[in-house]
């Protein structure tokens, strides 16, 4: 065994990606499951090693941002931990400053398995959303690092969460994000594949409606209501489907300069 660094985090829930999986970067292989993250770097430097931490550290948050979309859960992510492994077997233990702390919220998602009359498999609710957190994943680490537009609409989506309070307003800052980096509604629409019935609605429950969670609520004092759970899934899925439409028109046309 030769010298090498590991490197690690801890997250929660632990079954924020449903199943374990492993993902290629340049410099090492990284494991991903049952709340725990590790990455086994053959470096002889220290610095070496905690440069690769940061860049997989961001790599992580773009997965975690990515599978937020597609859960609405809240996550937590820890600092990484840096351990260098002597061939001899001793270790010297090191703590990175980089971190993202979230607030941890889980909630339930019953699943439907649908078969034919053969009991061949034709619908499958997790495997679906599993494959869903894993392709949004993979464009949201492709992208959010060059594309400005990509972090905000992810970020937007995080704070939707982490505030419901203020939830339409964050999911509306989605649709804002896309009208400003193609500077015409029709344009964002065009380009993206956004019906014209979902861009207006979007905006009616966030501005129009008399809804404590929307932007204009100080035009309604008095007459305010909370978002019905209708209303705010309604709201959510529009505006994932935006952030979904836009990291793939990345991916079909690449990063915008």
């Amino acid at each position: 065994m030769e010298d090498c660094f590991i490197i690690e985090w801890t997250y929660t829930p632990n079954d924020y990606f449903e199943e374990s999986f492993s993902i290629s970067q340049q410099e090492c292989e990284v494991e991903i499951g049952q709340g725990k993250v590790q990455a086994k770097v053959e470096t002889v430097s220290y610095h070496e090693a905690c440069a690769i931490s940061d860049k997989l550290h961001d790599s992580l948050l773009s997965r975690f941002l990515a599978a937020q979309v597609v859960k609405h859960f809240s996550f937590s992510l820890s600092k990484s931990h840096i351990c260098r492994q002597y061939a001899d077997g001793h270790k010297d233990l090191f703590v990175s400053v980089s971190g993202v702390i979230g607030v941890s919220v889980s909630v339930s998602q019953p699943d439907i398995i649908i078969t034919d009359q053969n009991g061949n498999v034709t619908s499958d609710t997790r495997r679906e959303r599993i494959n869903s957190i894993q392709r949004l994943g993979d464009l949201a680490d492709k992208f959010r690092g060059t594309d400005l537009t990509a972090d905000a609409v992810l970020r937007s989506y995080q704070a939707a969460v982490n505030d419901p309070g203020n939830e339409l307003i964050h999911l509306y800052e989605i649709r804002d994000a896309l009208n400003e980096r193609f500077k015409k509604e029709k344009v964002a629409r065009k380009a993206l594949g956004i019906s014209h019935d979902d861009w207006n609605r979007l905006g009616q429950l966030a501005n129009s409606e008399p809804l404590r969670q929307g932007r204009h609520r100080g035009e309604n004092v008095g007459n305010l209501r909370d978002a019905t759970e209708s209303e705010l899934d309604e709201a959510r899925k529009i505006a994932r489907a935006f952030i979904q439409k836009y990291l793939n028109y990345l991916d079909q046309q690449g990063p915008s300069k």
